[in-house]
């Protein structure tokens, strides 16, 4: 009996490890998808104020960003987009140290 190809999908999630639902979910963010170009390439970790400096520059445009911008930024990324991502596996977060590994 022949072998049944993948589906494009199927390839996807196994070259991932993410579902399509789950792909679906973490790309539904545009702040998390530009946390994933920032972090495109990157082989050495981060801290969270080093990531909300350069997500607020891509995102605004400006550099530096004010420091209230930077605040709630910080908070959104600590407490909602990188535990999300972490848990999905695209980075290791680390909540203690806010430090961010690619």
């Amino acid at each position: 009996m022949p072998k049944a190809s993948l589906t494009s999908a199927e390839t996807r999630e196994l070259s991932t490890g993410l579902t399509a639902n789950e792909a679906h979910e973490l790309l539904a963010s545009d702040r998390r998808r530009l946390i994933l170009d920032v972090l495109d390439g990157r082989t050495t970790s981060l801290d969270l104020d080093e990531l909300a400096v350069e997500v607020a520059a891509h995102e605004d445009g400006s550099d530096p960003a004010d420091q209230n911008t930077l605040q709630q930024l910080r908070i959104l990324l600590h407490h909602n987009h990188l535990p999300k991502m972490d848990e999905f596996g695209v980075l290791d977060y680390d909540p203690t140290s806010h430090c961010v590994q690619p």
